[in-house]
């Protein structure tokens, strides 16, 4: 009796874990003939349409949503999201993908085969395994969207010097899925005609198909890297999972087309010290203004206006939503909210942090001090 009990525990640790590791936040659905993209930004989604028939039957968390088009772009909808996710294709019989932007993601589904599909993705707190179907983005946005960090990942190392690259090129007819996990890559054919020519490095690869998966190819990337697309009609998605890389190269135009791309290793980024200047220097934290003002220099040999404005941040955790150049002075007025400033400091002196990232990854942060009152004028 005592071996069905610890039996029965243990049978209920692991549907609790299970549970735990793959919860369900949202489900989204859209039938798609072509391909589209739904794409989430500022605590909002829309649907952008981008060949074909434009999509319909969108649901999100199980209420349908009539889309009304401009063009080729949907009304945005009031959709909040914040921080990290795991998005994995549910249904879908082609390519359904999870791809980092600048500010938010996007999931974007590429039905070649005749007539349309449904494309079903669920975005989950964690991964419920570790494989290529579990795809990571940050609803947050970030920089730069093309940069990934693989460290720890098997296949992914970090000795290879900045400015490593390796090129891939291939003449596409359809779908097709690169897979980089576990030090080797594998095509996995979805779609119409398979890639007659492959090139890595400009050197042929002799392609052996069992099941619609080529052999597996020996191959060692950097665990910091950026992907670079340098030839081909359509955009290709680079998607960051829990096992690797993962490089959807879709061509659902008519007749095939040479893309080509290159993975390219990354330096560690620079940091530098900026000047930071907050107005005002006495804050009573029951004020009812709002905003706090940040004005930023960098040192002289850099230029504020490759400050990316989606990445200025106080103490790493209140962002900046108004931002303002001024070139000629080499000046940055950035506007934070006054009530989450608050919200966060305590009477007395008080060192804050702004930082931030230009559009070379070079980092900058920069301290300024000021002082913290109640509403009675108190330290």
């Amino acid at each position: 009796m005592r071996n069905v009990f610890v039996l029965f525990g243990i049978f209920l640790v692991l549907c609790l874990c299970s549970n735990l590791a793959a919860s369900v936040e949202h489900v989204i659905s859209l039938t798609v003939d072509g391909r589209s993209e739904i794409v989430f930004t500022g605590n909002e989604l829309l649907v952008n349409h981008i060949s074909w028939s434009k999509p319909t039957n969108l649901i999100v968390d199980g209420a349908p949503v009539n889309l009304i088009w401009e063009g080729n772009t949907s009304q945005p909808i009031s959709f909040p999201l914040a921080g990290e996710y795991w998005v994995r294709k549910l249904q879908g019989r082609d390519g359904g993908y999870a791809v980092q932007t600048l500010d938010g993601f996007l999931l974007a589904a590429v039905d070649n085969p005749n007539g349309a599909g449904n494309y079903v993705f669920e975005l989950c707190s964690e991964p419920s395994e570790i494989s290529t179907e579990w795809m990571r983005v940050d609803a947050n946005g970030r920089l730069p969207f093309v940069y990934f960090e693989l460290t720890g990942i098997p296949g992914f190392v970090d000795n290879l010097p900045g400015g490593f690259a390796i090129e891939f090129s291939a003449t596409i007819d359809g779908s097709e899925e690169f897979i980089f996990s576990n030090g080797s890559l594998v095509i996995k054919h979805l779609h119409w005609g398979r890639p007659v020519e492959f090139y890595i490095n400009e050197e042929l690869v002799s392609l052996s198909w069992t099941n619609n998966y080529s052999q597996e190819i020996p191959i060692v990337l950097p665990d910091k890297f950026e992907v670079i697309q340098t030839y081909g009609r359509r955009t290709i998605y680079p998607v960051e999972t829990a096992d690797g890389l993962v490089l959807s190269v879709t061509d659902e135009d008519v007749g095939e087309d040479f893309y080509s791309w290159k993975i390219v290793a990354v330096r560690e980024p620079l940091s530098i010290e900026a000047g930071i200047d907050i107005d005002p220097d006495t804050l009573n934290v029951k004020s009812q203004g709002r905003w706090i003002t940040c004005y930023i220099c960098l040192p002289e040999e850099y230029n504020v206006a490759d400050i990316d404005p989606y990445s200025v941040f106080l103490e790493d955790k209140i962002e900046a939503p108004w931002i303002w150049f001024n070139e000629e002075e080499q000046v940055v007025m950035a506007r934070f909210n006054r009530s989450e400033v608050q919200d966060i400091l305590e009477p007395g002196e008080v060192e804050l942090t702004v930082s931030g990232i230009l559009i070379d990854r070079t980092r900058f942060k920069g301290t300024d001090v000021i002082r913290v009152i109640d509403k009675g004028g108190k330290k």
